[in-house]
């Protein structure tokens, strides 16, 4: 992709953010992002199809980015995981706020649930193997959990949430000795 494209996708991503942060998801349109974003219509659909691509193919990114932190980290347990989450995701705290904000946790959700399953599945390796319904039980309890500690300004401590979770998450690890990207 060229710079020039990387740099639209930025400031359509960027503008999509900062309205977020005062409108509901539904009710932005694309002409909204265009003009935020200075960009032509044109410009916009040649790099995404409608809003909610804006959306998903930014949290493609940072799912995968925070999944190659975790491979990188050679994490052999949860609690090691879901302190890696929380404390990624307090670092991003504004695209956070710009979610709740719009009430668009369905679509991190499905995304986050996505990831969660490859990741479970390809690089931990869990046992006994993590069935669909598991992978969403525990991708919801993780993402309403971000989402209240956000309510609530991040007070409660990582170490207090790994506690909490880990209490009610039943997954054995076991090292992958394959590294996917």
């Amino acid at each position: 992709m060229n710079k020039k494209s990387l740099k639209t996708q930025h400031q359509i991503e960027t503008a999509l953010f900062e309205i977020m942060q005062t409108k509901k998801f539904a009710e932005i349109s694309i002409t909204e992002i265009a003009e935020k974003a200075a960009v032509s219509r044109m410009s916009f659909y040649r790099n995404y199809a409608d809003k909610t691509d804006i959306l998903e193919k930014f949290l493609e990114k940072i799912y995968h980015q925070f999944l190659n932190d975790v491979a990188k980290q050679h994490l052999n347990d949860l609690s090691q995981f879901i302190s890696l989450y929380f404390t990624y995701f307090k670092n991003h705290r504004k695209i956070v706020s710009a979610v709740i904000h719009a009430g668009a946790e369905g679509l991190i959700l499905k995304k986050q649930t996505d990831f969660f399953k490859r990741f479970f599945l390809e690089r931990i390796q869990p046992t006994p193997p993590l069935f669909n319904y598991e992978i969403a039980y525990y991708s919801g309890a993780i993402l309403s959990t971000l989402i209240y500690w956000s309510r609530d300004n991040y007070q409660l401590p990582i170490n207090d949430i790994i506690t909490i979770l880990s209490k009610n998450i039943n997954v054995n690890f076991k090292a992958s000795t394959d590294n996917h990207n």
